[in-house]
This record gives structure tokens, C-alpha cells and sequence, in this order.
């Protein structure tokens, strides 16, 4: 079954919050969620993530520019894992994206 949605994010007119959730197709227990934090807009600076996991997150475009988080699982091969933003469903504007990159951020 999928994973339980944790308690929805409040979200002011001035920052989209978003909730990206990480579970296998098991019953393994998900941790707290983990708030995000700048910098880590790229993979040499990606925030470390524990699988399953939830992150929480708040939009901080700078200068114009849209706002990217990178975080970085360590995953085994065989493994299928499912990944998923919950912005819309918490009724964010923000239109989300996953890619899921090589360790030196290829796709």
C-alpha cells in the first residue's frame, strides 16, 4: 500500500511549500520528515536523504531564477522505489519536477 501523507503544509501568498515523499513498495516505517535547507541546488551541493524518507521545502527562487533542490539516497541495485511531490495536492502553485541523476548529475 502506499504511504501515509503526512500532515499537509501550510503555504503563505509568498512562498509554495511542497512535500516529496520517497517509499518502497513495502510496510517499512517512513522517518520524520526532513526540512530542506539552502544551499542545494545542484548535486555538489545535494542534501543527504535517508530512505524511505519525506522532505519538506520551501520555494527560494533567487534573482528570478526557479528554484532546484538536490538531495542525494543511497539505493541497491534490484531496489524499486517510488517518488512523488505532493505541491498540488497541498494546493501549492509551484509546478514540481523529479529527476533522479547518476552521482556526478547525469541523467
Amino acid at each position: 500500500p502506499p504511504a501515509s501523507n503526512p500532515a499537509e503544509p501550510e503555504a503563505s501568498a509568498s512562498e509554495a511549500v511542497t512535500v516529496a515523499t520517497a517509499a518502497p513498495p513495502s510496510e517499512e516505517p517512513i522517518a520524520a520528515p526532513v526540512s530542506e535547507a539552502e544551499p542545494n541546488d545542484d548535486p555538489a551541493t545535494a542534501s543527504t536523504l535517508t530512505l524511505p524518507g519525506i522532505v519538506e521545502g520551501a520555494l527560494n527562487p533567487a534573482e528570478g531564477k526557479a528554484d532546484a533542490d538536490a538531495f542525494r539516497f543511497t539505493a541497491r541495485a534490484g531496489e524499486t522505489w517510488v517518488f512523488e511531490t505532493n505541491a498540488a495536492r497541498a494546493g501549492s502553485p509551484a509546478d514540481t519536477k523529479l529527476d533522479v541523476l547518476r552521482l556526478d548529475g547525469t541523467s
